[in-house]
């Protein structure tokens, strides 16, 4: 199974592994046979953490610079998704209600790539390209 990781499960592996439940752990090392990032999910992850907070703080603190972060996901053998013109103009074969523009393009890119998505957002629960865990 080859498994595009939704932001939030970037974000656990670089910042949060006590947050992989043994679930997901499994998908990812027993089951996954690659294992994706999408540039999609490192553009949302840039944007949050440069955006400011009404109290003045970033929405979204990293632990380490995002280039840190990349550099580890290669580092344990997780291949990089660009976002493609394909992505962008592919109608999605299963309609999505959520309107979250992140995560249309995450199943967007799941849908042209062959991939499943792995995302903990029970919203996406019912798409048949997710996995959620």
């Amino acid at each position: 199974m080859r498994l595009l990781l939704d932001t939030n499960h970037l974000l656990f592996i670089a910042q949060q592994e006590e947050r992989l439940t043994q679930k997901r752990k499994h998908l990812m090392n027993q089951i996954a046979t690659e294992l994706w990032i999408s540039t999609v999910s490192l553009w949302e992850i840039r944007l949050k953490n440069e955006s400011l907070h009404p109290s003045g703080d970033s929405k979204l603190q990293l632990k380490q610079p995002i280039n840190e972060m990349v550099s580890y996901f290669l580092r344990k053998g997780i291949q990089i998704l660009v976002l493609e013109t394909a992505h962008v103009m592919t109608r999605m074969s299963t309609p999505l209600l959520h309107k979250d523009p992140f995560d249309r393009l995450l199943i967007l890119q799941a849908q042209v790539s062959g991939l499943k998505l792995l995302t903990s957002d029970k919203r996406l629960a019912d798409h048949p390209l997710v996995i959620l865990a």
